[in-house]
């Protein structure tokens, strides 16, 4: 698990939140979808992971990856997708850093 102050390390658990805009304001995302992509360090993107969405009207949404996908240490990348009545947009790219495990 790890600590808010602390570097992600490989094997960690990590929460990721979105906070959703459109035009420059809150999006109500209530009834959409959002989905997390994340990259590896060597490229390869993973699959998309379904979010949770836990404010739709303040455009909250979440996703806890497992400790089995933060597998490599590196320079990692997330974005989100939302899509609601039609309407798709992506954020932009986040990138995060994964560090080794000692033991």
């Amino acid at each position: 698990m790890a600590f808010t102050d602390q570097p992600l390390v490989v094997g960690d658990t990590a929460d990721f939140t979105l906070y959703a805009k459109k035009d420059g304001v809150v999006w109500d995302i209530s009834g959409g979808t959002v989905l997390l992509y994340l990259r590896k360090p060597d490229g390869t993107v993973l699959s998309a992971f379904t979010a949770t969405i836990s404010n739709g009207a303040g455009g909250v949404a979440h996703y806890q990856v497992a400790d089995t996908v933060l597998d490599t240490a590196g320079d990692w990348a997330r974005q989100w997708k939302i899509e609601k009545s039609g309407v798709e947009l992506k954020t932009k790219i986040i990138y995060f850093s994964v560090e080794p495990a000692l033991a």
